[in-house]
């Protein structure tokens, strides 16, 4: 008997089984999920930013400036009292005179449309002082000291606030002068420095041309940072306010990157 081929039959192939993959993002219950998630962190940030007062501070926050106008009362003479030069020690002696005023008007910037805060714990602090030289590099004041400025009528360093769209003045100079008839330009800071070895007092110069760079600060308001150009001729009138002006110029304008702290500025 001849062997043949075997006859069996293949067995049908039994299709696969078609299997849906549903994707996370094609699930309503992913996107609640996601949506949750998302609420919850928009609700963490603003209890935050609103715990640290950020939404306020941002729309309303205190905004200061510096500027110096002609006239008073800016500028312009006043009566004040020195002590007097006296060789009895035991008797003391105050002497009435005249000195020319400058002060600074600090103001808080008018309510915008969310209106504004009041400016709180404002200090005015004297930085550098430079002497500006014409056709020669401008130069350092090795004989100054960063004091801060005296608030007018108040006499303090610090002024408790300034109210929107509001200014008040802080003392920047006078000049003034002694029985010896020499006058002097004195910034008028909290202290008065104790003279330096040379005998030169770090806030009394001579007539000049200067540049003074100040900052303007509060405990709720940003720094803001000024150039103040100064140009006394030396000249002295305790009883001529207009020809006080024609003696001494003022300059304020906000301190750039370039001239702040340049040498070499004019």
């Amino acid at each position: 008997m001849v062997a043949g081929l075997s006859s069996a039959v293949s067995p049908t192939p039994v299709p696969s089984p078609v299997i849906t993959i549903v994707q996370p993002q094609d699930s309503p219950l992913f996107w609640a999920t996601l949506a949750t998630a998302l609420g919850g962190l928009v609700v963490a940030i603003t209890a935050i930013a609103i715990a640290l007062d950020w939404p306020r501070q941002r729309l309303k926050g205190a905004e200061l400036s510096a500027s110096i106008h002609e006239g008073a009362p800016d500028r312009h003479l006043i009566t004040t009292y020195v002590p007097g030069d006296s060789s009895d020690p035991d008797e003391d002696l105050i002497d009435q005179v005249t000195a020319y005023y400058c002060r600074l008007r600090i103001e808080n910037r008018a309510p915008g449309k969310f209106g504004r805060l009041e400016a709180n714990n404002v200090e005015v602090q004297l930085i550098r002082l430079w002497t500006l030289h014409d056709g020669a590099r401008d130069q350092l004041d090795p004989v100054f000291l960063p004091i801060r400025l005296i608030w007018a009528h108040v006499h303090g360093p610090v002024r408790d606030r300034i109210l929107p769209g509001l200014y008040n003045h802080a003392d920047l100079f006078r000049i003034i002068t002694g029985n010896k008839g020499r006058p002097w330009l004195q910034f008028l800071t909290e202290v008065s420095p104790n003279p330096f070895p040379t005998g030169e007092i770090p806030n009394i110069k001579p007539p000049g041309k200067y540049r003074l760079e100040i900052a303007v600060a509060a405990s709720n308001a940003k720094t803001r940072f000024y150039d103040v150009k100064i140009k006394w001729s030396g000249d002295f009138d305790p009883r001529d306010a207009a020809a006080m002006e024609n003696a001494v110029t003022i300059e304020v304008t906000p301190a750039t990157a370039k001239s702040s702290g340049s040498s070499t500025s004019k």
